[in-house]
């Protein structure tokens, strides 16, 4: 089973069975991803160990990892500029370079550089009558139905007559299409942009869906309609949305993937099985406390109850549950609505009556050691909890537009826009000032944090570290040799860099694993990198470990170094690891104290598909075998 986490470390999906074995299993799975975020292809990449991987390679090539990485990259501005050039030019290998760093293919532009009306690049395409390129700016979610202001340089662009047009004048792709006289263009940009289940039954599916309980529905659907818009669809219709991942099977009991009901050959009439595979989620705040989302999207808590472990007061709200993030001592579940809950610590953000409502829409939420920031559909955010350390985001609320991820250290958040810029707030001293490095900060691809201080890979490869400067905000010792950096992994004082080489690189808090020049000669052909407080733990392409940093607390594996092979995941603790083999057998190492001694549960480590990890313990969850 191989599972896919966002740079939050929020699982988005998980993939097994006959999937994992296709050729086209990464284009697949791009395309899946593409379905369930809502977002174009072209946006999305796909990492295993730190590294970008092609979508030529198959899950065995890459070494049968069971975890991957998803990154959504910001829209580059110099891209669509090139991507406006390419297509007046009719490049038509320049259009998909742009796309794919990625351009906007629905940014607007001016071609002659007056700024008096503006056009979309879909109507420059059809403007060249170029069928080609036109494709290729739909298949990247450029819209049909876009409507552009019309200039007499365009007819300069496209070589036509069309200069009477008035300046005043819009036109759609289709309109310009016919300006043209272009036949194809038209029938091609008609066919995308009627749906073809609207007045005419021969061309969608009337499939029958239901579950393994009996409950049935018919959903019709468009030949063209993804498989996972078309489950969204019959999850509504059938009351299960939100209960676990749900997988169509069709009459063989095969997983319909996310193309189109037409290549997937289904039929009119087919009958299809929505089968909900549901795993347990388990999030831990610092202080020891535990909350599960189950597979009916409630939630149990256990552990101090006053950091969290008690969830009694709001127990009946808790019902859908999509997300749990945890801060030092409270929690925030993000419920099916887009609406959130939180208990714990009021002063640690368990409290958010005062921005209660603001929190609607809500996508997505991260959490510092006492505040927490919640992105909203639209792109804005709502902070609460400890207003010194980003709990209280108010000047900044005319910058936070268009949010696309949010990383915190212990007392500060920064926030990646849509652009690539980076908005930051909270505790100074812990990152929450970056004016030092502002003009830095641009086309910005992600952001990893220490205690203290952040650092960011920008699309070149190249890494703009601040805040505290001996926690990693300092990174001008190393700065010649962050260069094509692939993953940035951070202790609570350190960050340790993977190289497109497999090399590392580390800078910050010695002790905690700022240096690790006494394995240096180890690192190499690194895969991915886990971190706890004060330790680094490296999986090389062999499936060992290499670990460094503070001793005693998993710095130093030696002792259990001959069973850590074949490792599939490791999780942390503050100051220990706990490893998952191949075989779903347990190895832990680090402080006794902490969960670096699971010699009492050994006997009963097996099967394990996932371990939790919270400040001094790890909770693992089991794979049960059903009878018959």
């Amino acid at each position: 089973m191989l599972s896919v986490r966002s740079l939050s470390g929020n699982v988005v999906t998980t993939v097994e069975g006959a999937t994992l074995g296709r050729s086209d299993f990464l284009d697949a799975l791009t395309h899946h991803l593409s379905d369930l975020m809502g977002l174009p292809t072209q946006r999305l990449r796909l990492c295993c160990g730190g590294q970008e991987v092609l979508k030529s390679c198959s899950w065995s090539c890459l070494g049968f990892p069971a975890e991957m990485q998803v990154l959504v990259l910001p829209y580059d501005i110099e891209a669509t500029q090139e991507l406006v050039s390419a297509i007046s030019e009719e490049d038509y290998e320049g259009v998909l370079s742009a796309l794919r760093m990625p351009a906007d293919p629905n940014a607007q532009y001016c071609l002659c550089g007056c700024n008096r009306k503006i056009l979309m690049p879909l109507v420059v395409a059809c403007a060249v009558s170029n069928l080609s390129i036109v494709r290729a700016l739909v298949q990247a979610s450029a819209d049909v139905n876009c409507r552009s202001h019309m200039l007499p340089c365009t007819a300069m662009v496209a070589e036509c007559s069309v200069a009477e047009i008035s300046e005043s004048s819009e036109v759609t792709p289709l309109q310009m299409a016919v300006l043209q006289n272009s036949v194809d263009l038209a029938a091609y940009l008609i066919q995308e942009k009627v749906p073809r289940y609207d007045g005419d039954p021969t061309m969608a599916l009337d499939l029958e869906v239901g579950l393994l309980s009996g409950k049935t529905t018919t959903v019709r659907a468009s030949l063209e309609e993804t498989a996972g818009a078309l489950k969204r669809r019959a999850e509504h219709a059938l009351g299960v949305v939100g209960v676990g991942k749900g997988r169509l099977l069709d009459s063989s009991g095969c997983v319909v993937h996310v193309c189109a009901p037409k290549k997937a050959r289904l039929q009119n009439g087919d009958r299809l099985t929505l089968l909900h595979i549901n795993r347990v989620q388990i999030q831990a705040s610092y202080d020891g406390a535990f909350a599960a989302i189950l597979s009916t999207g409630s939630v149990v808590t256990w552990g101090d109850a006053p950091v969290g472990g008690d969830s009694r007061s709001v127990q009946d709200q808790l019902n859908n549950v999509k997300q749990i993030q945890a801060s030092d001592s409270a929690f925030a579940a993000l419920v099916d609505g887009g609406t959130i809950v939180t208990w714990g610590d009021a002063e640690c953000g368990g409290n958010s009556r005062a921005v209660q409502d603001q929190l609607k829409n809500v996508q997505q939420i991260q959490a510092s050691a006492s505040a927490f920031a919640a992105i909203r559909n639209d792109g804005s955010v709502v902070t609460w909890g400890n207003a010194e350390q980003g709990g209280d985001s108010s000047a900044l609320q005319g910058e936070l537009k268009n949010v696309q991820e949010i990383q915190s250290s212990g007392g500060a958040f920064a926030a990646i826009l849509g652009d690539g810029s980076v908005v930051t707030w909270g505790a100074a001293d812990l990152g929450g000032d970056s004016s030092a490095v502002q003009d830095e900060l641009k086309t910005v691809q992600q952001i990893q944090s220490t205690d203290a201080a952040f650092a960011a890979i920008l699309r070149d490869r190249s890494v703009v570290t601040w805040g505290r400067a001996d926690y990693g905000g300092d990174s001008s010792a190393v700065q010649d040799q962050l260069k094509n950096v692939q993953q940035i992994q951070a202790s609570d004082g350190a960050f340790a860099a993977i190289l497109d080489d497999g090399s590392v690189v580390t800078w910050g808090v010695p002790m905690l694993g700022g240096d690790s020049s006494t394995v240096r000669d180890q690192l190499k052909n690194v895969q991915w990198i886990q971190a706890c407080g004060v330790a680094f733990a490296a999986r090389v392409d062999d499936g060992t470990i290499v670990t460094w940093g503070y001793a005693e607390c998993g710095g130093n594996s030696s002792a259990i170094q001959h069973q850590l092979k074949h490792v599939q995941q490791i999780q942390a603790s503050c100051s220990a690891f706990a490893a998952i083999l191949a075989d779903g057998s347990v190895v832990t190492w680090g402080s006794d104290e902490h969960g670096g001694d699971s010699s009492e549960v050994q006997d009963q480590l097996t099967n394990v598909q996932e371990i939790q990890a919270a400040f001094g313990a790890f909770a693992a969850i089991l794979s049960v075998q059903l009878p018959g």
